[in-house]
């Protein structure tokens, strides 16, 4: 791949080389983010350059695009920027193109884009000079088929839902395939597990939180709906096992390494919900039949994450993917709070911003050496690197000014113990 025309990679266009349209298909029946791919036959700062590169660079004559038997159309785009008024001008331009076949507006065989592309009078845009590019469509992302899993018409949801446009690209980033045994160790409602098994991979869900897992809630209409009401909707296949865990004290056996594809999770980290681990508590009798709910205590982020690194780096295959997000105040955030691991290397550190003092980064990393015990336990015996992530709900919710900067310490109780006017 490379950067655009203009160098500003924040601009929506880049140039990349993939082996066949196949492949391009294949990317596209994926993406989230993407839009498409088109084919470039020509681009150049003014319409004349746009024909001119067209002409050197498009196929021969005797190309199946061309071919009689080949139906065709051009559509006219424009991104930042308005078109020409005069349609027909810009489609005389192109008429040297040596199309045979019949121009289908509906269903054509094969589909180009004339588009203008230029944010020189828009604010607030990444900055592109005017260019003109034509292409062939190869394959755009089918965005519609991802509607019916909105969040919005999920029946079991819950504080820490993850959304599931996010949730698919997390699927993604971890390159989960059909078959693929997915691990959520902090499944919740199943947001994660959804999203993998709508590509065909096999789901497995672990979570500390009883109720969540077992118990469900009632619904508006006063039914029982839980974690397998989601899959059973959406017509997909029930994870193989959901299970009451602890990932401070992981269930499984000694031992157990490399049966997992992927993991993907979004650790709790206190804003909308804070982390839990397993705590002994004195014996208490209870009258028989109460239910009981094991005792739980804090769970500090730092800990949960060198946890969630040490379990994946165990149970996923050579070359399997851990994707999960690591929240972060911005002002405050270095690369040395993403926590390491022995077995595993970082793929990919991507930001998503939010509203308000924090954000969160979605880590990407592979196990790109077998697990070592000793490693990891030497590793462990460090100690845990001190980091601001733990402090992140308190960040969140720390007293600001309108502008956006903290409230010290002793203007914060000024504020709330001021006597009122009269």
């Amino acid at each position: 791949w490379q950067l655009p025309h203009s160098g500003n990679p924040m601009t929506p266009f880049w140039h990349v080389w993939l082996a066949d349209d196949g492949v391009a298909r294949h990317i596209a029946s994926r993406t989230v983010l993407l839009k498409g791919f088109l084919e470039v036959w020509g681009e150049g700062a003014t319409l004349d350059e746009l024909v001119a590169d067209v002409k050197a660079h498009m196929p021969s004559p005797d190309s199946d695009c061309f071919s009689a038997d080949r139906s065709w159309k051009i559509l006219l785009d424009a991104w930042g920027c308005a078109l020409p008024e005069d349609d027909d001008m810009l489609f005389r331009r192109m008429g040297f193109l040596p199309f045979q076949g019949r121009v289908s507006l509906s269903a054509p065989d094969h589909q180009f884009r004339l588009m203008r592309a230029s944010t020189e009078t828009n604010r607030g845009m990444p900055h592109m000079p005017l260019r003109w590019y034509f292409c062939r469509q190869v394959a755009m992302s089918d965005r519609k088929s991802r509607a019916k899993y909105k969040l919005a018409a999920r029946r079991y949801l819950g504080p820490t839902s993850m959304d599931d446009e996010m949730a698919a690209i997390m699927v993604n980033q971890a390159q989960v395939q059909r078959g693929s045994l997915v691990l959520d160790p902090f499944v919740g409602t199943g947001s994660m597990l959804v999203a993998a098994a709508a590509v065909g991979a096999v789901t497995l869900g672990t979570d500390i939180d009883m109720r969540v897992i077992r118990l469900g809630k009632v619904d508006s209409q006063g039914r029982t709906v839980d974690l397998w009401t989601n899959f059973a909707d959406y017509g997909l296949p029930a994870p193989v096992g959901l299970l009451r865990a602890d990932a401070h004290l992981p269930p499984w056996r000694a031992g157990l390494e490399c049966v997992i594809d992927a993991v993907v999770a979004d650790p709790p980290y206190g804003v909308r919900a804070g982390a839990r681990k397993s705590e002994w508590k004195e014996y208490v009798m209870r009258p028989q039949g109460a239910v009981h709910f094991p005792a739980t205590a804090p769970y500090s982020l730092a800990e949960c994450l060198a946890d969630l690194l040490d379990s994946s780096a165990r149970l996923l295959i050579q070359g399997g993917r851990l994707a999960y997000f690591l929240p972060v105040a911005p002002d405050l955030y270095t690369e040395a709070d993403v926590p390491t691991h022995p077995a595993l290397r970082v793929l990919a550190n991507s930001e998503q911003l939010l509203s308000g003092p924090y954000s969160r980064r979605l880590i990407t990393m592979e196990k790109h050496v077998p697990y070592c015990g000793k490693a990891a336990a030497a590793h462990r015996a460090a100690g845990i690197r001190p980091s601001h992530v733990d402090r992140v709900a308190e960040i969140v919710y720390e007293p600001r000014h309108p502008g956006g900067k903290p409230v010290d310490e002793a203007q914060r109780h000024r504020n709330r113990y001021r006597s009122k006017k009269i």
